[in-house]
Order: C-alpha cells, then structure tokens, then sequence
C-alpha cells in the first residue's frame, strides 16, 4: 500500500496512491488479514544459538490472526502454560501445558525496596551443577556457541551452566507474562546459587536452593522465602471445538441480471448449458456427496418432483466433486439411486468460478461459496436470488413469484429487516461483474455477459472503458472482428472517448483478416484523435503514421513518426525503440502489419 501523500504530488504518485487503495479495498472485500493469514510459528531452542521449528509437532500452529502471547505458569505445576490473544475469534486460547517429563523449575517472585516494588529491570542468574562437576571446575560439555541471551557477562566463580532472564512489565505486542520469573532446570543437574541485580545496582548471592520450588525474594533480606501453591486447583475442561456452520443466507436481487451462459457436462459426458427461455424457472443447486445437508434436499425434492414442476420450476443438481475428484460421474450414483426426476450432472471449473465471481459481486466480505448453494434463475436466464444454505421450497417458489414491476419492488425483500431508506435507490453497478469476469480470465462469458445486459450496462461511466478492455482481449487471441464489434461500441457509448477510437484506428490498419482491415477509416479514425490530442500524443502520432503507411503514403509516415519519436524520448521512452523499428519499415516502403 502507498503511504499516504502530505503534500502536493505528480499525477503518477497520486495514481500509485489511489492504486495502494483500491488494492487495499479489494483484499478487504475478499476477507483476507492483515497478518496474510498465516499460522503461528513456534522454535525451540536446541543449543546455543540454534533453533528448530517445532510449530507444528507442538500443535501451536494455529491459523489464527494472532496478535499477543502470554507466558504463566497457571496452575503452579512447573510448567510454562500459554495465553494466545487474536484478532478475530477465538479472541482468547488458553493452552495448559501437559507434557510429561522429568525435568525441574525453580519459580521466584521478587519485591523491590529500595528500587521498583514489583523490581521491573531486575536481572537474575541461576548457576546449575551437574552430578559429578567439581566445586573449582567449569561445567563441561557447555556448548561454545551458548553465549548469554540477556548479554550477561560471566559471573565470577561460575562453576556450571548458566540461565539468565530479567523481568520485564511487558515483552510482547498486547500481551504481558507473569511477573513471576520461572527457569527450567535439567534432571539431575541441582542449584548451585542465585545471583540477582536489582535495578538500583545493588547485588545480593544467595546459595542452597532447592529445585521444584516457588519463592519470594526481597530486596536486601539475602533469603529466599518459600511460597505455597494453593491446594485447590480448578478442573480443566477443554472446550469442545466444532467448525463454525456456514451461516443460510438467502437473498433476492433488487434488480435481476442476466447471467452469461453456464455449462455444465452431463453423465452421459455431453457438455450442457442453460439457456434463455428454457420455459421455466430454473434452481440451480451445487452439492457434494460429502454433504449430508445436500443430501437429504435432494432426496426431499426427488420425492415433491411433481408438486415442484406444478409450480413452473425445475431443477438442476450440479455435483462439485469432480472439481476435486476429475471424475465425470461424481454423484452419479447417488442421483440414481433416489431415482432424481431433474437435470443433473458435474461442475465444470469455469462454472463454479462465475458463479463465485457473481457471489463476490453481491456479498462483502467475499467468501467462498459453500454447499449446498443455490441459484434461482428466471425464464429469461436472469438471476433472481442466490440461497446459501439448505432452502425451503415455499421460499424459493415465493421468489419466483415476485414480479419486476420497479427497480425499487424488491427492496424490502432484499435487506433482512425493514426500515426506511434515506437514498434513493441506484442500479446495482452491474458493470462491476463484468470487469470481474474479464480480470478472472473469462473472456467469452464476458463477451456474453456484454451482450445480455447491453442497456443495464449502457447507462455506466465505465462501460466504454470495459469494452475497450475486452476489444484488446480479443484482439490478443486474434479476434479481430469480434473485437473491432466491441471498439465501436464502445465509441458509440462515448463519442469523444480517444483511447477507443484510437485502439480502433491501430486494429482496423495493422490486422491481417482482409475482412476488417480498412486503411481508410483508419487513418480518418486517427486524424480525428490527433487533432483532439492537439498533435502532441507520441501514441496517437504512431497510430496515425501506421494508417498513412497502410494507405501506401509512406513519405507522410516517415515525417510522422519522427515527430511522434521527439515527443517520445521525453514522454514515453518506452516506445522509443517501436517507433524506430517503424519509421526502418515506413523508409524501406513496409508498412506495419500485426
């Protein structure tokens, strides 16, 4: 994301900026974290310096957006517990720690007297012995990369391991552990002494402790005083987890959309699509042989065909296993064995993926479409209503009742609980969907899509930019025709839109396909943009130049291009090198074919 300008800026910063945002904008539609989602990590330390990444053997990976961690030892048994705090639920995970093993603590709380009362800065040291060391002997077998984490110096007559820590009033984002300071002790090893740096300066060395103890320590007393856990322990009772139901959501349109087309194949292997004036209202239903509430709705439909048909609709049951499975026959079986009256078949990749980009369009945050999900569709191919969730048949047989007498009639159907409105309603920007399908790589649903809802879509400020942007789609897969179709579209919507009539110009000169090439209105095309760009456009002048060399006016050409060439070296330098190429082609008599 771009940072935000504090003063006055080139229109190209300002355009990085506004892109920051919309990209921003649109991962926030799809529901996506700050944190990328990505799950907890966990390293334990092996030696020294060295660190292993255990995140997932010790089950602390999880997918949470996470934002603090606490260290405490909550049922005084020794062992370090976690508190994790999130941004989204679980707001809170209580993680009792119960790994078994043999391994000492020593746990001490510390009270300050002539420093801080909760000793905050205070630096303590716990020097260990191993069975067997010697009192004047270094403890061997100490790894050489075990340099002190706290950046301790050596302590004068160490005679074994080392463990540092200091206590801190907080170590982590949002997140504060316990004040008491606790050390992990080997099996075997016993305490040789304490050493504790108070804050003020002052040192205090205190020998004979014992392991598996909880004790208190105040400033100057040079004693530890053992502290007792209390002997009521709370009962632990994991909480049950159960993934979170998608939620049934059940929405009608407040102005119906014609879809593109949508293929499916059937179990005979024939691909199928559903068309205009089928005859009857259409519900197409998604579902997976692994989801029971899919199941038993369409074995309930199966067993109301008649009463169903009775009321103009039909069904069609799109099994999405084969998304995953790649088997033609997903669902066959079951399909068969309830004796399914309706259409059925499996999923094609291409129509699951419309049908979430039309979900996306309607729902923010995006969320993936889960089954069953349905889709209620008119005798005009239009879509009335999406059902995410199982859905009774009386609702959707009521939603393929209500007409479309105004824009505003289905107003109150659409929002879940009535009020008044203080704006008056606005076409859905339907234009949206299609800039959605083009950037999701359906090019001929697009196409489709343009021509349905060509006068809901007329009335957009943005229609004759997306038509352009399916013209150079087009034009990409040689299309030409196709694509020259949606340049004059686009023109007739906005007469004064340049970049169209340009793109127009460039296509109608340069294509191969002898039934579009037209050189004449080519050049008229761009003698139009170059005047209305007042001759300084090195793009507009290397269109025009290419339209006077498909006219065989080479000598203009040349004088052409050298201009668009100067105006480029301080506009556009990357067209440098193409101008160049041309104006070699336009002195050798060649024009410039694509």
């Amino acid at each position: 994301m771009s940072q935000s300008p504090t003063e006055l800026e080139s229109s190209g910063s300002s355009a990085a900026y506004r892109g920051g945002l919309n990209q921003v904008a649109a991962m926030i539609r799809q529901g996506m974290s700050w944190s990328g989602s990505e799950r907890n990590c966990t390293f334990l330390n092996t030696r020294g310096r060295r660190f292993a990444d255990v995140s997932s053997a010790s089950g602390l990976d999880f997918a949470d957006d996470g934002r603090g961690a606490a260290v405490v030892d909550w049922n005084h048994d020794g062992r370090c517990d976690l508190v994790l705090a999130n941004r989204t639920a679980p707001r809170l995970r209580f993680l009792l720690n119960e790994v078994a093993g043999e391994h000492q603590f020593l746990s001490l709380k510390l009270q300050g007297t002539s420093c801080n009362r909760d000793a905050i800065g205070t630096r303590v040291e716990i020097v260990v012995r191993a069975p067997g060391d010697a009192d004047d002997e270094d403890a061997e077998g100490a790894d050489p990369e075990g340099a002190d984490p706290e950046g301790a110096a050596d302590t004068p007559g160490a005679t074994g391991p080392r463990t540092v820590k200091t206590l801190r009033a907080g170590e982590g984002f949002l997140s504060q552990s316990s004040k008491w300071l606790h050390f992990g002790i080997a099996q075997g090893q016993s305490i040789e002494r304490i050493v504790v740096d108070w804050p003020d300066g002052q040192r205090e060395e205190i020998a004979g402790v014992a392991a598996n103890r909880h004790y208190r320590l105040v400033q100057g007393s040079g004693a530890l005083t053992p502290w007792t856990p209390p002997t009521e322990r709370p009962a632990w009772q994991p909480s049950p987890f159960q993934p979170p139901a998608a939620p049934a959501r059940h929405n009608v349109l407040t102005v119906p959309v014609r879809l593109p087309v949508l293929r499916y194949r059937s179990y005979q292997g024939q691909e199928k699509s559903l068309q205009e004036d089928q005859g009857a209202y259409v519900l197409l239903t998604l579902w997976s042989k692994t989801c029971q509430p899919c199941l038993r709705e369409l074995k309930q439909w199966s067993a109301e065909a008649d009463e169903i048909r009775g009321q103009g609709l039909e069904i069609l049951a799109v099994c999405v296993d084969s998304l995953t499975e790649s088997d033609a026959t997903a669902g066959q079986d079951f399909v068969e064995t309830i004796a399914w009256p309706f259409a059925a078949g499996v999923a094609t990749p291409a129509l699951v993926d419309v049908l979430q980009i039309t979900s996306n369009w309607i729902y923010e945050p995006n969320e993936q479409l889960q089954v069953p999900c349905s889709f209620l569709i008119d005798r005009q191919g239009r879509l009335k209503a999406i059902y995410q969730g199982s859905v009774p048949l009386e609702r959707v047989v009521a939603d393929s009742r209500r007409k479309y007498t105004t824009a505003g009639l289905f107003r109150p159907t659409a929002v879940p609980f009535p009020g008044r409105w203080l704006y008056a309603q606005e076409l859905p920007r339907f234009i949206r969907l299609a800039s959605a399908l083009v950037e999701g790589g359906h090019l001929d649903e697009t196409v489709d899509f343009l021509a349905r809802n060509r006068l809901l879509l007329a009335k957009d400020p943005d229609y004759p930019n997306v038509l352009v942007h399916v013209a150079a789609q087009l034009r990409r897969q040689d299309r030409v025709g196709e694509a020259v179709e949606h340049y004059r579209l686009a023109i007739a919507a906005a007469p004064e839109f340049w970049a169209a009539q340009n793109d127009l110009a460039w296509t109608l000169a340069t294509t191969r396909d002898g039934a579009v090439r037209d050189p004449r209105q080519a050049i008229r095309l761009a003698e139009s943009v170059d005047r209305a760009t007042n001759h300084q456009n090195p793009s507009v002048l290397d269109t025009l130049a290419t339209a006077q060399a498909a006219n065989g006016d080479f000598e203009t050409a040349v004088r052409t291009v050298r201009q668009a060439l100067e105006l480029a070296r301080g506009q556009q330098p990357a067209l440098v090198s193409s101008l160049e190429r041309r104006l070699a082609s336009f002195e050798r008599g060649e024009p410039f074919v694509e």
